[in-house]
């Protein structure tokens, strides 16, 4: 007979709770609510083996802790659901664990939208029907990181144990977070992945007899986020260039001994060697290029190929491993254009006025600690000559040096 049951009333209540690594802990609470779940089932008690499940909702999990020190721990909260009357129980919910370090505050809710469904039958697991999507968030402050894995577990048995199904119906969520309290530096990545790894077994004499299994992978999908790694500054404006740009003391770069008008595919500097997507003219402020802003009047890199769209567009390949780094750029005309630059995977200024007589303007892109800037994608709109781009300042990742709180947040909060 086919029943369908809604768990209502469960409520959330408290799993079981183990940290390997305890660290000092100050408070750990962990809620599951299976309120909005849905089973619909149907089960021959004479035939065990051809069942008709589905399992649709939002369940709810969440997670509130903060600690200081090291932590590894782990935990679990499964419900047990009869069906009916078909002698089946059916045993759900999370599993998860976490890792971190530190000094952290963590408020995690997950809330995913799941529809999981099958027939088993003589012909093994058919039928099956695999969607998920996520929801909740995280916010999570303090001065740490943290590693996180959310799975949700299912079985289905008799009571007796003569017969049932076991394994995993997914979604699994991991994320890693870090921040710290001294920099604003937030950063995250997390990934949703959808399995079922099922398997169905019938026992006579607590001896297994038969079992059919289904294992199938239903892909992975990285999320997107607010993920603040690499950071825009352009508030020198025109003025001269300060001496820090985020958590970094920077280094300008020292005189081109090269002569002016020879043509260039890269710069050294006090980190390393830049490198430019297509060769630029080195200019001189005052001579070749005829005005700047701040009172600059040393090295420019010169670009006069125009794109097909109208615009001229300068990439700059930085060295592993940096962290800041700070361009200005003017266009040719003494006229006002807009002007913008945008860091690989992160903000871009957004159009920006620059005139073209001692306008410069300075661009600059930070990554937080721990992670680093790879290039940095500087255009001049339609309608001008050339553009250049020079007066440039650059830090190593090994230079950032914490100095303001920060919060992350991963998704928005329900």
């Amino acid at each position: 007979m086919p029943h369908r049951f809604r768990p209502a009333g469960l409520g959330s209540f408290e799993p079981s709770f183990d940290c390997e690594k305890p660290g000092t802990s100050d408070s750990v609470n962990v809620e599951v609510d299976l309120s909005d779940l849905h089973l619909s089932h149907t089960y021959d008690k004479n035939h065990p083996t051809q069942l008709k499940l589905d399992i649709s909702g939002t369940p709810r999990f969440s997670l509130v802790f903060n600690f200081k020190g090291d932590v590894e721990c782990t935990a679990e909260a499964l419900a047990t659901i009869p069906l009916g009357e078909s002698g089946l129980e059916l045993e759900i919910g999370p599993k998860f664990t976490f890792t971190a370090s530190g000094e952290v505050n963590a408020d995690f809710t997950w809330a995913p939208t799941i529809d999981f469904g099958f027939t088993l039958d003589s012909h093994g697991f058919t039928n099956v029907v695999h969607t998920l999507s996520n929801g909740g968030g995280i916010d999570f402050t303090g001065k740490g990181k943290a590693s996180l894995l959310f799975g949700l577990d299912t079985t289905v048995q008799t009571v007796g144990g003569l017969a049932g199904i076991e394994g995993v119906i997914g979604p699994e969520l991991t994320a890693t977070v870090t921040t710290d309290s001294e920099t604003g530096a937030t950063c995250w990545s997390a990934n949703l992945h959808g399995e079922a790894d099922l398997s169905a077994f019938v026992k006579v004499f607590h001896f297994l007899q038969a079992k059919v299994e289904y294992d199938k992978e239903f892909g992975d999908r990285q999320l997107a986020g607010n993920c603040t790694s690499i950071v825009f500054d352009g508030s020198p404006g025109t003025g001269a260039p300060p001496a820090t740009l985020g958590p970094y003391t920077m280094q300008a770069f020292g005189t081109d001994p090269t002569a002016e008008g020879t043509i260039e595919s890269q710069v050294t500097g006090p980190t390393g060697t830049i490198d430019f997507d297509s060769p630029l003219q080195h200019d001189l402020v005052g001579d070749y290029w005829a005005t700047w802003s701040n009172g600059y009047a040393g090295d420019v890199y010169e670009d006069d190929s125009e794109l097909p769209d109208g615009d001229f567009e300068i990439t700059v390949t930085l060295p592993a491993d940096t962290g800041a780094f700070y361009a200005y750029a003017e266009p040719n005309l003494f006229e006002d254009f807009d002007m913008s630059a945008s860091a690989q995977d992160g903000p871009s200024s957004g159009n920006i006025t620059v005139a073209g007589d001692s306008g410069a303007q300075y661009f600059g892109f930070y990554a937080t600690c721990g992670h680093s800037i790879k290039s940095v994608t500087y255009t001049d709109s339609g309608g001008d000559t050339a553009m250049a781009i020079g007066e440039f300042g650059i830090a190593p990742t090994s230079a950032c040096e914490p100095t303001a709180p920060g919060s992350l947040s991963l998704a928005p909060r329900r």
